[in-house]
């Protein structure tokens, strides 16, 4: 495996792993409470990319980017109803 690969296969895992970590969060958190906790979404999402961007730097930034990416498309599809009233 070249070097190209491996940059190749670390920024698909960073996607992945990222999109898993919002949407393992946002399903927990969807069972805990009648309505849909967004504050607690958001709020995980940007703490962890702030973490992220301390400990690691600019190496992660598909992580960073993907996290704060779905946290909103999750926030969003989590709450549609709360959105837009759909009768």
């Amino acid at each position: 495996m070249n070097q190209y690969q491996r940059e190749e296969l670390n920024l698909i895992s960073q996607s992945l792993l990222s999109i898993l970590l919002i949407s393992i969060f946002a399903y927990c958190i969807s069972f805990i409470s009648n309505t849909f906790p967004w504050q607690s979404l958001l709020g995980f999402g940007i703490g962890l990319s702030i973490i992220v961007i301390c400990w690691i730097g600019r190496r992660s930034y598909v992580f960073i980017s993907f996290l704060l990416l779905y946290t909103v498309v999750y926030s969003i599809a989590y709450n549609f109803s709360a959105f837009f009233s759909v009768h």
